[in-house]
């Protein structure tokens, strides 16, 4: 009996890139109805500023480290450190 294995216990591994995956989506599906709306209203300004946004929180979505290292590092030389 001292063999046993705890082979497959419960794991959280997949769920950040499922969770990611499912945002990208939800997030595309959003920006496009929304894009739609604004372009059916001739309202360019405000579309670009939601594909903008859009593009932001995408990002932010994907890999977050990328986005706050570059503004980090902005931030370095703008104030040095």
């Amino acid at each position: 009996m001292s063999n046993l294995v705890l082979g497959a216990l419960p794991s959280l591994s997949g769920l950040s890139s499922y969770v990611s995956g499912e945002v990208q989506i939800a997030l595309g599906i959003v920006v496009l109805v929304i894009c739609v709306i604004l372009a059916v209203k001739q309202q360019i300004g405000p579309m670009i500023g939601v594909i903008i946004v859009a593009a932001f929180i995408f990002f932010m979505a994907n890999d977050p480290n990328v986005i706050f290292n570059a503004i980090g590092e902005a931030i370095k030389k703008v104030f040095g450190g």
